[in-house]
């Protein structure tokens, strides 16, 4: 939503998963003093950015340790008998 990081976005986060794996990112904001206490009671992380990219570049990292990893196995040549 539009607006500072409010007690009830805290809620939603905590109502929407078990709550461990929740965060709360914010752009140009701040969250307001309830919303941080709250928060910190239930190990919510609020990150707030004022740079667009730095967002995007914090949840490209979170995404990718959420993935499995891809082995490829790449061949470097073949041998005949």
């Amino acid at each position: 939503g539009v607006g500072s990081i409010i007690e009830n976005d805290v809620n939603l986060a905590t109502s929407t998963d078990d709550g461990s794996s929740c965060l709360i990112i914010g752009f140009n904001v701040r969250p307001e003093m309830r919303a941080q206490a709250t928060a910190e009671q239930q190990g919510i992380a609020i990150y707030t950015h004022n740079v667009i990219y730095d967002i995007l570049d914090q949840v490209t990292e979170r995404m990718k340790l959420l993935l499995d990893p891809v082995y490829i196995e790449d061949y470097q040549g073949k041998a005949e008998c």
